[in-house]
């Protein structure tokens, strides 16, 4: 149906756009669920001169002649109107919905007719095609009352005249010709056609909810732990923010034991630097930058320092970062070392 449909948006032409897509939701019900499908019935069909028949429907078959006791329950009964009392006519027509194909079958059927059209009784059914064909095949026949109203007088006794249906045969399709004791049995159908609708509407709402449910619990779950989770947040929040100012004191405590820490570790390294440093010597500077160490000053032997510098267990790697230069007026050696930290 799909490729039909694209096929007639390429063409471009209304007509067979319309015409395929009618015929393929033609199709698709035509293969619809078995449980969709209106229930096997029974009918009866009378016959002048013979003896009564039995149609199976919608399957459209003569069932085998058997005694009228072991028959099931049938669902009505008909007159069979033999063909020869009709007018019969095969077309060929374009796709088009089923009241558009009624009424193009009127219009042919009045004007073939050569009855009055009060006294006109017809009908028509769609016959067999192929799954591509361009075209649909119509089968329509006609008759007149009197022509019905003869036939059923011919019958020797028939119960429940009120309730009888018409039916005929023509190339091997049944007609049923409206107008007569049928509406009954339409009804039962239709009846029987909403509360299988009905039940399937229910199914497919119990399913929903089946596989909803586990969801919508889910969900109301989720409402009450957050609803759970808010009034206890709101009860844990003096909590909270006492432990928060906990945490800070901590912080506050741990950053001035670090700097109490640090103090001490500068003066120790003062202590050790001066306590090499020669007493005719003096430093200028001393600067502390992570684990290295900085120092500047004036000395008699600058070379000296560094090695004795170096021999201490909390210094490495002393090195000089600008060169050693004596001063004239002072006859000191001035002297920049850089040196490694040891814990």
């Amino acid at each position: 149906m799909l490729q039909s449909l694209k096929q007639g948006l390429t063409t471009g032409s209304a007509a067979a756009l319309l015409s395929r897509w009618h015929r393929g939701w033609t199709l698709l019900w035509a293969a619809r669920p078995a449980g969709l499908r209106p229930p096997r019935q029974i009918l009866r069909l009378w016959v002048p001169g013979e003896p009564p028949q039995w149609l199976q429907w919608p399957e459209g078959c003569l069932l085998a002649q058997e005694d009228n006791d072991t028959r099931p329950v049938q669902a009505g009964q008909g007159l069979w109107l033999p063909e020869s009392c009709l007018l019969s006519q095969c077309r060929e027509m374009p796709w088009a919905s089923r009241a558009d194909t009624q009424a193009m079958i009127r219009v042919m059927v009045e004007a073939a007719s050569p009855f009055a059209p009060e006294d006109q009784v017809w009908a028509w059914t769609r016959l067999p095609t192929l799954p591509d064909a361009p075209r649909q095949r119509i089968l329509w026949v006609l008759t007149s009352r009197r022509d019905i109203a003869e036939q059923l007088a011919r019958l020797p006794s028939v119960p429940e005249t009120d309730t009888l249906e018409i039916w005929t045969r023509v190339q091997g399709q049944w007609l049923l010709l409206p107008g007569y004791g049928e509406a009954p049995r339409l009804d039962r159908l239709r009846r029987h056609r909403l509360i299988q609708l009905g039940l399937l509407a229910l199914t497919a709402l119990l399913l929903a909810l089946c596989i909803a449910s586990p969801v919508l619990q889910k969900r109301m779950e989720l409402i009450q732990l957050n609803t759970q989770m808010a009034h206890w947040q709101q009860q844990a929040a003096p909590a909270l923010q006492a432990r928060e100012a906990l945490q800070r004191g901590v912080a506050q405590a741990q950053s001035l034991e670090q700097v109490r820490a640090d103090a001490l570790d500068v003066v120790e390294i003062l202590d050790l630097i001066t306590a090499v440093v020669p007493e005719d010597g003096w430093l200028d500077r001393m600067d502390i930058r992570g684990g290295r160490v900085v120092i500047s000053g004036r000395v008699n032997n600058a070379a000296a320092l560094q090695q004795t510098l170096n021999s201490l267990p909390r210094f490495a790697h002393v090195r000089a970062i600008s060169p050693i230069a004596r001063e004239p007026r002072s006859g000191k050696e001035r002297f920049a070392f850089e040196m490694e930290l040891l814990p």
